[in-house]
């Protein structure tokens, strides 16, 4: 153990002397692009291009290739394009002389050191490899889970691609789907028979979640992983075991950091918190704020994006005069499949809020004349690139209602995330108290409330939570009592008639988006990975 302590020690001290003497200036990563085809036997073969800036003098580049349970890595050449497009091979040697590189493997990655000295110049570098035991099965399904890049040693990866295929077999909506985990900008669809995702200002990671055609492969694969320790090192060797040994030091003292800066975090949150007087007793029986549901959904889940938002959201703006619904009959025997027309109503100026005017702008987008119906939206979105589409816009509608979260000062970063400020915190106790009052009264009055009452129970008790079935009841005993003119009317008590197929005619569009052919199923933030793969490049 001392021998082991004393090696760490030494690895503390020289790696610092090494990183201020090993380059002088600063450097970026432009672009990286990424290709990958996905063999019969589930090997994957990647071609990694990536275009690096180089202000100063360094000697050669990086990239580390992240090891799994049981995965592994095999370098099949490697290629640097100078200024002037001309390009060398590199060879696999102890040199350390210009285009040649080095494998270095260790317990928790595969590290390729390319030499390769720059001086104020941009240069390409390709690096061919080969995947090992990347797929797994899952519930009859074969699915990719795979990081292909991680941002490090610097802020962003400018731009880039990233195209996942099979070999000779196309890759489609309707024999695969796929989700993808980054942050940034990003575009992404299927193109030429593959996978093809655009992207922009990349900080996190790459990371693809893909179902791929069963009948495709030509082996099985796991299910179940291995202890990752045994697949790292030969037990029998010492060296394996003083690596184990300070891969398992190195693993604590970095999960102990973890939990001090979480602990850390969490106490400056707690004193955050104890300048604020919260009003957790009072009782709301309408809504706390005149806000969309959206917005209701941001500040309930503490700045997180909730379900449901879009059709509450949709319903709210009708409601709020925005749109006059109609109902199309469609079967005079079952009422359930009619359509629900909604007519933009022109004399009213715009909402404020972006979210809204985009939402207002997205919907209409499926119509004509200022109005669209949702039974043709759902039946449009059975079209695989309309449904695709559809879904990139939901993407770009809730970032553009975080930034609307923002201009209100809905939050304040503490630590590396953002929390609701206090005040907004405290609207959050208003909220869950009107959420209570909902739950009492949504079982057993409709009659003694208002129109305005019921009104905003219908626009807010979804991104509340409520539970679906008892809100689907209550829109029912609500269209029955709207129908025989039994409320005190308000300006929106005709649209209670429309809710239940309102609901219905939501579901049908949220259905189709998710399942037309399987394709994409949106994208997440890096930090919900938790796949394999992974590691990023640097200079040196």
């Amino acid at each position: 153990m001392k021998k082991i302590i004393t090696v760490i020690l030494m690895l503390f001290l020289i790696i610092p002397a090494y990183n201020v003497s090993a380059s002088t200036g600063t450097y970026s990563i432009d672009e990286v692009n990424i290709d990958a085809t996905i063999n019969k036997d589930g090997t994957i073969d990647v071609v990694e291009s990536s275009i690096y800036n180089f202000d100063g003098s360094f000697n050669g580049i990086t990239r580390d290739l992240k090891l799994g349970s049981d995965n592994s890595y095999d370098i099949n050449e490697v290629k640097v394009v100078d200024s002037n497009g001309k390009e060398y091979i590199a060879t696999n040697s102890d040199s350390e002389e210009d285009n040649n590189y080095q494998i270095i493997k260790d317990s928790d990655k595969t590290q390729i050191k390319l030499f390769s000295k720059s001086n104020k110049e941009p240069k390409t570098f390709i690096i061919k490899y080969r995947i090992n035991n990347a797929l797994r099965s899952y519930e009859g399904k074969d699915i990719l889970n795979w990081n292909f890049y991680t941002v490090e040693n610097v802020d962003e990866i400018s731009k880039g691609t990233l195209t996942i295929g099979l070999n000779n077999q196309s890759i489609s909506p309707e024999n695969s789907s796929y989700e993808i985990f980054m942050d940034g900008d990003w575009n992404t669809e299927y193109k030429n028979n593959k996978i093809f995702l655009e992207f922009g200002n990349l900080t996190s990671i790459l990371g693809v979640k893909a179902t791929l055609p069963k009948d495709y492969f030509t082996t099985t694969f796991k299910t179940a992983t291995e202890d990752e320790m045994n697949v790292n090192f030969d037990k029998g060797s010492k060296t394996g075991i003083l690596i184990a040994g300070i891969g398992f030091i190195i693993a604590i003292i970095v999960a102990a950091f973890i939990v001090i800066k979480l602990v850390i975090r969490s106490k400056k949150v707690k004193k955050y918190r104890s300048l604020y007087t919260f009003n957790i007793d009072n009782h709301y029986d309408s809504p706390p704020m005149d806000i969309s549901p959206a917005l209701v959904s941001l500040i309930y889940n503490e700045g997180k994006v909730g379900e449901n938002m879009i059709s509450a959201t949709l319903f709210y703006l009708a409601n709020k005069g925005y749109f006059t619904i109609s109902e199309k009959q469609l079967d005079l025997s079952n009422k359930s499949k009619n359509d629900l027309v909604f007519k933009f109503n022109s004399s009213m100026d715009y909402p404020k809020e972006e979210h809204l005017k985009f939402l207002i702008n997205w919907f209409m987008g499926y119509g004509q004349e200022e109005q669209f119906s949702l039974g043709e939206i759902a039946k449009s979105l059975k079209n695989t690139d309309i449904a695709m589409e559809h879904t990139k816009k939901e993407e770009q509608w809730k970032k553009i209602l975080k930034k609307d979260g923002h201009i209100l000062n809905m939050f304040i970063k503490i630590g590396y995330k953002e929390e609701l400020t206090n005040e907004f915190y405290n609207e959050r106790f208003k909220w869950i108290s009107y959420k209570s009052f909902i739950q009492k009264n949504i079982v057993t009055i409709s009659e003694v409330l208002t129109s305005e009452e019921s009104g905003d129970i219908l626009n807010y008790a979804s991104v509340l939570e409520v539970d679906k079935l008892k809100l689907e009841n209550f829109a029912e005993r609500l269209s029955k009592l709207a129908l025989k003119n039994s409320f005190n009317q308000g300006n929106n008590y005709c649209n209670f008639t429309f809710y239940p197929l309102f609901f219905m005619n939501m579901s049908t569009i949220n259905n189709n988006v998710s399942s037309t052919g399987g394709g994409f199923s949106g994208v997440s933030g890096g930090g919900g990975f938790s796949g394999g793969g992974g590691g990023g490049g640097g200079a040196f």
